[in-house]
C-alpha cells in the first residue's frame, strides 16, 4: 500500500507530503484547490511522461517520491526480472529538472518509464476522471474481464506469442517485399552480368589493347624510322658503325706510341658493338611491325566494348568493372537465398500463429466461463446502488482473426430502467449510471487484481443522497481488502473515511500554493459541513454533519 507520498514544485504544490493509512482515506476541497494535481503527480511518478510546463518553479527541478509497502503481494519476481535491489519498502521517484529531462528511480536504482509504468501497474490502480469512459474502449473490456480469469498466465502466454507472431509477419512482409523488387529486377541484372561476362575483361587489358593499337595504327611510322635508323647505323656510305671503326683503327695507331690511349680505343669498340647489337635489334623490331588493318578493327572493336561498358556503369577501370560483376552475381544467388529465408519464415509464421489460435481458444473458453458471474455481481453491486432494474450484459463474440485480445470481440451491454432493452453501453448510460458502474466494475476487477491500492478520483461525478452513501459503502467495502484512496466531493462519501484529507490554496501576497492537511474531528465536522451548506458555517450545518459522521 501507499505510506507516503511526497511533491515538491510541481503545477501549484510548494512541497506537500501525506501519509495515507490503511482503510478508506477521503480527499476534499474546493474546486481548483489542487485536489486532482495531486492525482497528476502520482501518475508522473507511475510512468506517465513529462512536460517542463509542469515545474512551479522553473529555475528549479520537481520532485515526487511515493514509499510503498508491498510486503504480502509476492513482487519479488519482477525485482529479479528487472534487476533491482527488491525492498519490502519500496521507494519510487521521478525527478524533472529544470531543462525538462527526466529521471526515474525504484530504490534508488535507476529505470526507464517503462519499468516504472509495469511496476506501477502493480501496485496502484488509478482511476482519473477520464477513465470512467474509457469503459467503452475494446482493450479496456478485455482488460477488465482478464483480470478476473483465475488462468491470467494465459494471457501472458498469449501477449508474448501475439508480439512473435506480429515481429515475425513484419520481417517477413519485409521479405516478401524484397523478393517482389529482386524478381522484377531478376531480367535486367541477369542482363548486365550476362552483358559483362561476356566481355570476359581482365585486369589491365584496357591499357595492353590502346597501346597494340597506338602501335598498329602508326606502323608505317614506326617502321620508317626504324628503317631509318639501321641505314643510319650501317648502310649508308659513311654510316656510324664504320666511322666508329675508323675512330678506332686510327686510335689503335695512336696507341703504339701513347698507351693512355689504348683505353680510348677499348671504349670506342665497346660503343661500336653495343650499336651494332642496337642495330640488330632495330631491324628485327622493324622487321616485326606489320600493318594489319584486321586486326587494327578488331581491337578498335574490342576497345569500344569495354569503353562502353565503363561509361555506361560510370566506372573508371576493368577492376571496377569486373567488381560490378560479382556484385551482380551476388544479388542473383540472393534472389535464390531470399526465397529460401522466406519459405523458412512462413513455416515458423504458421507454427506460432497455431499456438496463438490454441491459447486464445483456451482464454476465450475461460472468459465465457467466468462472464456469468462477472454479470451476476455487478447486477448485485448496481442494486446495491439502487439501480434494481439495471441490466448489465458481456457479448463475447468470435473474431475472424486473431486481435491483440486473443480470437474474441467483446461488448458491453447496458440498461438502468425495468422493461428497457440493453444496448451498447455509449449509446444508453448517463454520467450518473457510468460512474456506478464503473464503482462496480472496479470493486470485482481490484478485489481479484489482489492491488494493495486504488485511486478514485470523483468517480462520484453525477450522483448524490441516497446513491452517494451507497457508493461510499461501497468504497468502505473495499478498504477491508485493500487501501482506497477517494477523491470526492460528496459529503455522503467524505464521512466513511478512516482518515479525511483536506486540500486548499493558500495566498501569499503574489504568491499561491495548494496544500493539504489530515483533519481532526472537529475540522472534519466543519469541512463536512461546509460540503453540506457552503463556506458560511450554521449551528444546522454542524449538527447535520455530526448526524452524518455518526451515521
Amino acid at each position: 500500500m501507499l505510506n507516503k507520498l511526497y511533491i515538491n514544485n510541481y503545477a501549484l504544490i510548494d512541497e506537500i507530503e501525506i501519509e495515507p493509512q490503511n482503510g478508506l482515506n477521503t480527499i476534499t476541497g474546493e474546486t481548483g484547490a489542487g485536489k486532482s494535481i495531486i492525482m497528476d503527480a502520482l501518475e508522473l511518478l507511475l510512468g506517465e511522461r513529462a512536460d517542463i510546463k509542469i515545474l512551479k518553479d522553473s529555475s528549479k527541478k520537481c520532485v515526487i517520491e511515493a514509499v510503498f509497502d508491498i510486503s504480502g503481494y509476492t513482487l519479488e519476481s519482477f525485482f529479479e526480472e528487472q534487476d533491482i535491489e527488491f525492498d519490502r519498502q519500496t521507494i519510487l521517484r521521478r525527478e524533472i529538472s529544470a531543462q525538462g529531462k527526466s529521471r526515474a528511480f525504484i530504490n534508488d536504482s535507476p529505470v526507464n518509464l517503462t519499468q516504472l509504468r509495469e511496476l506501477g501497474k502493480l501496485l496502484v490502480d488509478i482511476h482519473s476522471q477520464h477513465e470512467t469512459m474509457l469503459v467503452n474502449k475494446t482493450f479496456n473490456r478485455f482488460e477488465i474481464i482478464d483480470a478476473c480469469l483465475p488462468e491470467n498466465n494465459l494471457i501472458k502466454e498469449y501477449q508474448n506469442a501475439f508480439k512473435e507472431l506480429k515481429k515475425t509477419t513484419a520481417t517477413l512482409n519485409d521479405l516478401l517485399e524484397q523478393d517482389k523488387k529482386a524478381k522484377l529486377d531478376y531480367d535486367y541484372i541477369m542482363f548486365q552480368h550476362n552483358e559483362i561476362e561476356a566481355v570476359n575483361i581482365k585486369p589491365g587489358e584496357l591499357n595492353e589493347l590502346e597501346e597494340e593499337q597506338k602501335t598498329l595504327s602508326h606502323a608505317e611510322e614506326i617502321k620508317s624510322s626504324l628503317v631509318n635508323c639501321t641505314l643510319l647505323l650501317q648502310h649508308t656510305e659513311k654510316n656510324v658503325l664504320e666511322l666508329l671503326k675508323d675512330i678506332q683503327v686510327n686510335l689503335d695507331k695512336a696507341a703504339k706510341y701513347n698507351k693512355s690511349i689504348e683505353e680510348l680505343s677499348n671504349r670506342v669498340e665497346s660503343c661500336r658493338l653495343e650499336l651494332k647489337d642496337i642495330s640488330s635489334e632495330i631491324e628485327s623490331a622493324e622487321e616485326s611491325i606489320q600493318f594489319n588493318p584486321e586486326k587494327l578493327e578488331e581491337l578498335n572493336n574490342r576497345i569500344s566494348i569495354i569503353n562502353n561498358l565503363l561509361y555506361k556503369h560510370r566506372l573508371k577501370n576493368e577492376e571496377e568493372l569486373l567488381s560490378l560483376k560479382n556484385e551482380l552475381l551476388q544479388k542473383i544467388n540472393n534472389t535464390d537465398t531470399l526465397s529460401e529465408a522466406i519459405e523458412k519464415l512462413e513455416k515458423q509464421k504458421t507454427a506460432i500463429e497455431n499456438k496463438c489460435i490454441l491459447v486464445a481458444k483456451n482464454i476465450a473458453a475461460a472468459r465465457k466461463k467466468i462472464i456469468p458471474d462477472f454479470e451476476r455481481e455487478i447486477k448485485e453491486i448496481l442494486t446495491q446502488l439502487s439501480m434494481p432494474y439495471a441490466q448489465f450484459k458481456i457479448e463475447l463474440e468470435e473474431s475472424q482473426e486473431l486481435n491483440a485480445y486473443g480470437c474474441n470481440n467483446i461488448k458491453f451491454l447496458f440498461n438502468a430502467n425495468k422493461g428497457g432493452k440493453a444496448e451498447e453501453l455509449q449509446q444508453i448510460a448517463s454520467g450518473g449510471e457510468y460512474s456506478r458502474l464503473m464503482l462496480a466494475i472496479k470493486s470485482i476487477v481490484c478485489k481479484n487484481k489482489k492491488l494493495p491500492t486504488i485511486i478514485f478520483d470523483e468517480i462520484d461525478t453525477g450522483v448524490s443522497g441516497e446513491v452517494a452513501d451507497k457508493m461510499g459503502k461501497i468504497m468502505k467495502q473495499m478498504s477491508a481488502y485493500m487501501q482506497v484512496i477517494a477523491i470526492t466531493h460528496l459529503p455522503q462519501v467524505a464521512v466513511k473515511g478512516n482518515n479525511h484529507y483536506k486540500v486548499y490554496k493558500v495566498t501569499t501576497g503574489q504568491h499561491t500554493a495548494s496544500k493539504i492537511k489530515l483533519l481532526n474531528e472537529k475540522e472534519r465536522i466543519e469541512e463536512i459541513a461546509k460540503m453540506l451548506s457552503g463556506e458560511k458555517l450554521s449551528a444546522a450545518a454542524l449538527e447535520n454533519a455530526k448526524a452524518l459522521m455518526q451515521a
